[in-house]
């Protein structure tokens, strides 16, 4: 049976509208907490650079006017400090719950407009439209101060409605599979590559003061403080982007619905058991945002 073709209720309209105001605030929190990470991550490099260029022509005595010499280590100064004044003021614990609440919320809303879609409990009675408006003022109002600002008229490109079993496994399990998939894929894409750059700036901080003794520069000493200076900053922005945990959760969450779609597929049911498929599709979901939002909260203590 595939969905029928006549609007969908006022009630649903507004719980969607909801859900997509807060999970454009999320992601645009998320896309500033990133742009804000990698400019920490340039500056402080930069400075790291400007420092250990600094020191290496000091130590090696060179023609440099001492003016310059000095100049570039005082830039390398400003730059560390304004990476240190960046992270106090804008890379905050408010901005940050502000970005994962959003995000919960908005996905707590997503999952009740498509089990209202689906018409599976608790929206399988006659005071189903009553149920979900009072389900999603509940968790608006769990926004407080991080409500998404209402600009311009209420977005609702996507909403699903009036969804049998099989539109149901493609708008809400193929399509989240897909997103989990390949969000895990480029997780550990990214992963991998910071790792290679710290392997190899940890090779060159052990390096470095070796070849400086067994030439007699103290120049090489200079540049192992930047390796390590740089590497300890790589560590830091790896760890705030969390690659290693949401390649494995989203992997695991695609998995879980794989599964469950295979499932349905081996052993066709009739709309009498869809009910357990939303269940356990909107559990597994659930199941990920919560994972998600512990080990996000585990920064903010």
């Amino acid at each position: 049976m595939s969905a029928t073709s006549h609007n969908p209720d006022g009630q649903l309209v507004k719980a969607w509208a909801a859900y997509r105001q807060s999970a454009a605030t999320a992601r645009s929190e998320s896309g500033l907490l990133r742009s804000w990470r990698w400019r920490v991550l340039a500056v402080t490099v930069a400075g790291a650079t400007a420092g250990a260029l600094a020191d290496a022509l000091r130590e090696a005595a060179s023609t440099t006017p001492a003016w310059l010499v000095s100049g570039i280590g005082s830039a390398g100064s400003v730059l560390l400090a304004i990476a240190t004044l960046i992270t106090a003021t804008l890379l905050t614990v408010s901005r940050q719950q502000r970005w994962t609440i959003n995000r919960a919320v908005a996905e707590a809303l997503k999952s009740e407009c498509f089990r209202y879609a689906t018409r599976t409990a608790p929206y399988d009675s006659a005071d189903a439209a009553e149920r979900l408006a009072a389900r999603t003022q509940r968790l608006t109002e769990a926004l407080g101060a991080n409500a998404p600002s209402s600009t311009g008229p209420a977005r609702t490109g996507g909403l699903p409605h009036h969804l049998a079993a099989t539109d149901y496994l493609h708008r809400r399990v193929e399509d989240q599979q897909s997103w989990y998939a390949d969000k895990a894929y480029a997780a550990r894409n990214s992963l991998a590559r910071f790792r290679l750059v710290s392997i190899l700036l940890g090779t060159l901080a052990a390096l470095l003061p070796v070849i400086g003794t067994l030439l007699d520069k103290p120049g090489p000493a200079s540049w192992a403080a930047l390796a390590t200076t740089a590497g300890t900053a790589i560590g830091s922005f790896v760890y705030a982007e969390r690659f290693a945990f949401l390649a494995e959760s989203y992997a695991a969450a695609a998995n879980r619905l794989d599964a469950l779609r295979k499932r349905w597929d081996v052993s066709p049911q009739g709309d009498d058991d869809l009910q357990r498929l939303v269940d356990d599709v909107e559990q597994a979901l659930s199941t990920e945002n919560s994972a998600w939002m512990a080990e996000l909260m585990r920064e903010e203590e």
